[in-house]
C-alpha cells in the first residue's frame, strides 16, 4: 500500500529576497500516483511575501521513456502577510507532475520576511476513498514530449503531441499552457470505437471558443468534454490574425482508480 511521504525539516525558516528563491525543502520529486500538500507560513513580523509554486510536468521522450519537463510555474502567486498562512495542493496538476518546488521573494524590496514550511506528498487514492482500488497500481501513458512549443498560424493546426489514446479503465487529463505573447484559440476533436474500427475525427462541442490568454494554462478533463472518446487531440491557431502564441501541452490517459471524481479547475464546455 502507498503511504505518505513527508517533507523534510526546515533547519531555519528560508527568508526571502527581492527576487524569487527557491525553498529547498520544498523541491522534490514526485513519484506517480502522489499529490503534494504544502503549508507555508509567513513567520516574520511585519513584512509580507509572495509565494510561488512550480511543477516539472511528465512527458514521454522520443525513446519512449518518462522524462521531465522545466519548471513551469502553475499559477499567479500568493501573497502571505505578517503571520498568514496558505495550503497549497497543487490542485488538479497533480496527476501529471513529475516534480515540485515552492519560491518566494519579498513583496515589497528590501523588506525581507521569513517563511517556515512544511507538508507531504499523499497518495492519490487517499484523496477519495471510494475510488481505491488495492489491486490496481498507478499508471498513466504521457503526452510526447515537445521540441518546442506549438507556434499558432491563421487558420487550426494539430498539437501532435496532444494526441492520445485512452483505454477504457483511463481517463484522458491535460493541460495547455499558452507561453506566447498573445491569445490563442483552442479546440478538441475526438475519435470514438464503432464496432471494432476508430471512427474519423469530430469536434467537440463548445458552448464558446477556448481562447488562452498570454501566460494562461488550463486544464482538460475528457470525462467532461467527451467521457466514451477512445482518442483526442487538439488545434489551435491564433485568435488574431497574424499574431501567433505559443501552446505548450502536457498530459495522459491516467488510471482513473487514483483520480478524483471531478477536477476542479478543468474547463467546462457548457460555459
Amino acid at each position: 500500500m502507498m503511504s505518505p511521504i513527508y517533507l523534510d525539516a526546515q533547519s531555519a525558516d528560508q527568508t526571502s529576497t527581492d527576487a524569487y528563491v527557491d525553498i529547498a525543502e520544498t523541491e522534490v520529486n514526485l513519484p506517480e500516483g502522489y499529490r503534494p500538500i504544502i503549508r507555508a507560513k509567513n513567520t516574520g513580523g511585519s513584512n509580507s511575501i509572495d509565494v510561488a509554486i512550480y511543477g516539472r510536468f511528465r512527458q514521454t521522450s522520443a525513446a519512449g521513456n518518462v522524462e521531465l519537463s522545466d519548471y513551469i510555474q502553475l499559477e499567479a502567486s500568493t501573497a502571505l502577510a505578517a503571520g498568514e498562512e496558505a495550503v497549497f495542493k497543487f490542485e488538479d496538476y497533480a496527476p501529471l507532475l513529475g516534480a515540485i518546488k515552492l519560491a518566494v521573494k519579498a513583496t515589497t524590496p528590501a523588506s525581507q520576511s521569513d517563511v517556515a514550511v512544511s507538508g507531504m506528498l499523499r497518495p492519490l487514492a487517499m484523496s477519495d476513498p471510494q475510488y481505491r482500488v488495492e489491486e490496481d497500481y498507478f499508471s498513466a501513458v504521457y503526452f510526447d514530449s515537445q521540441s518546442a512549443a506549438q507556434e499558432s498560424t491563421n487558420a487550426f493546426v494539430d498539437v501532435a503531441e496532444s494526441e492520445i489514446q485512452i483505454p477504457a479503465k483511463s481517463r484522458g487529463m491535460a493541460v495547455l499552457l499558452n507561453s506566447g505573447a498573445d491569445d490563442v484559440t483552442v479546440e478538441w476533436l475526438a475519435q470514438y470505437v464503432v464496432g471494432n474500427t476508430l471512427s474519423g475525427w469530430f469536434y467537440l462541442p463548445m458552448t464558446s471558443a477556448i481562447e488562452l490568454g498570454a501566460g494562461v494554462a488550463q486544464v482538460f478533463d475528457m470525462d467532461v468534454m467527451c467521457p466514451s472518446a477512445a482518442r483526442v487531440k487538439c488545434q489551435i491557431k491564433s485568435t488574431v490574425t497574424d499574431t501567433p502564441g505559443e501552446i505548450e501541452a502536457y498530459g495522459a490517459a491516467i488510471n482513473r482508480a487514483y483520480l478524483t471524481e471531478t477536477l476542479s479547475g478543468a474547463y467546462d464546455p457548457t460555459s
